[in-house]
């Protein structure tokens, strides 16, 4: 753990060194995108001048596929009315790294999951599983 902490506060100085600063740790964000209310809570957000680096802490690997940094960046924007990047920081390897997805990625995800809201879902009922159906109460089949 001392090995681990001794790498993280190094990595931490040298970016400090190039001029970022913390600016607020665990940071709740309320605000509304697109008609959608949405929130979220940064783990720390960071700035240099102009550049604005919303930090998320992992203790092991990030997956570069996640939107959830994409999410951070569009919460972040919506609520300030400024654009910020979102950085992984990994105490497993002391690095910061970024997401793969981006803030259009993630509006496409938003989109499909608005249009299947939309959707009607037909669901048929077959009573010949009723006693061991898990959705039962649901139905209120279970309450007949």
């Amino acid at each position: 753990f001392k090995l681990k902490l001794d790498e993280f506060a190094s990595s931490q100085n040298s970016h400090f060194k190039d001029g970022f600063s913390v600016s607020k740790c665990e940071m709740n964000i309320e605000t509304e995108f697109d008609g959608i209310p949405i929130k979220g809570k940064i783990d720390r957000v960071d700035i240099n001048g102009d550049d604005i680096w919303l930090i998320d802490y992992k203790s092991g690997k990030a997956d570069k596929k996640s939107l959830q940094l994409a999410f951070y960046e569009l919460l972040y924007q919506a609520k300030f009315d400024k654009t910020a990047k979102g950085y992984f920081y990994s105490f497993d390897d002391n690095q910061f790294t970024n997401s793969k997805a981006d803030i259009d990625k993630l509006i496409e995800v938003l989109d499909e999951l608005k249009e299947i809201n939309n959707t009607q879902i037909s669901f048929t009922q077959n009573t010949k599983y009723c006693d061991i159906c898990p959705y039962k109460s649901l139905c209120l089949r279970g309450l007949r």
